[in-house]
């Protein structure tokens, strides 16, 4: 495995040189959602927690308790609305990862933001920050937001064979949706769009 500064360093260096962007994000676009771009969406950040556990490379989800809204039971990246609070987003992305998590990463190694993508059907616009942790974090997830968290290694969410196409119920349509199977949990949508360019430029440089 690569120590954190240098796994950092060299995920800097892959992002100076351009993110993949719109051409990542497409590969897990569900059938007939268009890339929209506003002014008007409110902002988010997400957190992508980097930790090495077992000899490999992990990050985590979450999987969010049900409630009355468009996200609701579903697989996501630690995160959450900006307040005004924060004053930045990865000060949004940072706290909202302690809330949920119990982790605490603001000393850990923080790369450059990835791409920003806009979701409809929330009105948000989701900015995703990567941070590296040079220890195996103890997670206490907030079960009043949380339902349970999935670890999986960067080489299983690289796997191929993870990644699949089921018929999903949209806008009182059935479209086909691109997905991640992680340990039979599917993840989709804004957050596998996200996962999608943090592979598409991690995977020539972590091979564990």
């Amino acid at each position: 495995m690569k120590n954190v500064r240098e796994l950092t360093k060299e995920i800097n260096e892959l992002i100076f040189q351009g993110l993949p962007g719109a051409k990542a994000h497409s590969k897990m676009l569900p059938e007939g959602r268009l890339l929209t771009v506003s002014s008007r969406y409110r902002k988010s950040a997400v957190l992508i927690l980097l930790y090495p556990k077992s000899g490999k490379w992990n990050t985590v989800f979450i999987k969010r308790n049900q409630y009355d809204g468009p996200h609701s039971g579903q697989i996501s990246l630690p995160g959450g609305k900006k307040i005004d609070e924060d004053k930045t987003l990865l000060n949004t992305a940072l706290r909202e990862t302690f809330e949920e998590t119990g982790v605490k990463a603001g000393d850990s190694y923080i790369a450059l933001p990835l791409t920003p993508l806009h979701i409809p059907v929330s009105g948000f616009v989701v900015h995703p920050f990567i941070a590296v942790l040079d220890f195996t974090p103890t997670f206490n997830p907030e079960p009043n937001e949380v339902e349970y968290l999935i670890e999986v290694s960067l080489q299983k969410l690289k796997d191929p064979s993870v990644l699949k196409i089921k018929k999903m119920p949209i806008r009182g349509m059935e479209v086909n949706v691109p997905y991640y199977d992680i340990q039979g949990e599917v993840i989709w949508g804004a957050t596998a769009m996200i996962v999608a360019e943090f592979l598409d430029l991690l995977g020539s440089i972590i091979s564990d």
